[in-house]
């Protein structure tokens, strides 16, 4: 009998430790980043189609003057791919620390956080 616990212990014992290194993704709705968000003087729009635009008023940059960007979510890794006036590709990847139907936090791969509120949904997502 004391052979046969033994033997249990140690089988439960080895699933549980081998149980401990697994990540579990974080997943977040894409449906949330429809619409304006802003951080300070940056507005970033999210249409439900993959594109968007940014614009930053403190630099005299109007939404009409805004630069495109295309945008892909999986899980919580959020890829931006800026597009420049001169017809070069800008890619930044992120992670999603936040997301919710009015604030948003992600940072870069240098620990830099960005923290935006929503400010009003997409015209062009809304039914």
């Amino acid at each position: 009998m004391k052979k046969i616990l033994l033997t249990i212990s140690i089988l439960t014992t080895l699933l549980l430790a081998s149980c401990g290194g697994v990540d579990i993704p974080v997943t977040y709705d894409e449906t949330l980043l429809y619409g304006e968000w802003v951080e300070g003087t940056v507005h970033d729009t999210y249409h439900n189609d993959g594109t968007g635009y940014t614009w930053d008023t403190s630099d005299d940059i109007t939404e009409e003057e805004a630069s495109p960007f295309e945008w892909s979510l999986t899980n919580d890794k959020l890829r931006i791919i800026h597009t420049l006036w001169n017809g070069t590709v800008v890619p930044k990847n992120y992670t999603i620390r936040t997301l919710n139907a009015n604030f948003m936090v992600y940072a870069d791969d240098y620990g830099n956080a960005h923290e935006y509120k929503k400010v009003s949904e997409s015209k062009s997502d809304q039914p």
